[in-house]
């Protein structure tokens, strides 16, 4: 199952990023963290919730119960664990669409040496302050917000695609 996981949207999508200037990914899509590095490119995960490594509290699985700065902490390393089980399928697809070498870190938010990987928190500080142990690559930048579009109607270009065949997938 974790093959499939891997494998199926990983071959989909690098053919998308081929013309990308960077990449704004979320955790169900860290593989498009390899995209960035075989591309020379930037890239930078969004989350809604905070996943940054602190000691401040414990992963969001946990809970808000404090489990005391060690722990709350280790609880981080749990996330870095089941991505080293992803990273078995990942990193046979790096050498075989990407050309690249066996990821060497684990962990979530890192680049393969280990390196901070932008991440913009979409929540409020108010809901959550930033830690004091977290890096300067993880910024909280608060709720990410639309603009009202509610009397938007389609273009009649627009409207006679959908209308001509089977609704597009996203």
């Amino acid at each position: 199952y974790a093959q499939a996981l891997i494998d199926t949207p990983t071959r989909a999508a690098w053919p998308m990023a081929q013309e990308a200037d960077a990449l704004v990914l979320n955790m169900n899509t860290s593989f498009g963290l390899d995209f960035a590095e075989a591309r020379g490119i930037p890239a930078i995960f969004v989350a809604p919730q905070p996943l940054t490594a602190t000691a401040d509290f414990p992963l969001v699985v946990f809970g808000s119960r404090h489990l005391g700065r060690p722990l709350n902490r280790m609880s981080y390393r749990i996330m870095g664990v089941q991505q080293w089980f992803y990273n078995l399928p990942r990193n046979r697809l790096r050498a075989e669409l990407m050309h690249l070498p066996a990821r060497r870190s684990g962990a979530f938010f890192r680049g393969t040496d280990g390196t901070p990987v932008p991440v913009l928190y979409c929540y409020s500080p108010l809901v959550s302050p930033a830690p004091a142990d977290w890096p300067a690559s993880s910024v909280i930048t608060g709720f990410f917000r639309l603009e009202d579009r509610s009397g938007w109607m389609p273009s009649s270009e627009l409207r006679n695609f959908l209308e001509a065949g089977p609704p597009p997938v996203y």
